[in-house]
């Protein structure tokens, strides 16, 4: 696996304080659905954390011509994934929330 340098960002939150990261992307192999990762400056303060609740994540599915170059990806990383073939490709996404479950 072949990885983009580490590049910083950052944004002024709505309160004044300052949320920052680094993050880092893979390159090789290429494949458009290839993930990207975030170390948060300040962990308590990254979106996962202040965000409003309610909402869970149930299940995320990514439907691919080219699964097992996916596979070989998220093997790499240590991410374990539903992986189907498909003509097209196609990511969904199902959240549990407080009016019911929906899926994207």
């Amino acid at each position: 696996v072949t990885t983009t340098q580490v590049m910083p960002g950052s944004r002024v939150l709505p309160n004044g304080s300052k949320l920052e990261w680094m993050t880092i992307g893979i390159t090789a192999p290429a494949h458009d659905w290839a993930p990207f990762f975030i170390q948060w400056g300040d962990p308590r303060l990254q979106p996962a954390s202040t965000a409003p609740s309610g909402c869970t994540l149930t299940s995320l599915a990514i439907a691919d011509p080219r699964p097992d170059a996916l596979r070989t990806l998220f093997s790499a990383v240590g991410f374990d994934m539903t992986l189907t073939e498909a003509e097209a490709a196609k990511m969904t996404v199902t959240l549990a929330c407080p009016k019911g479950v929906v899926t994207f």
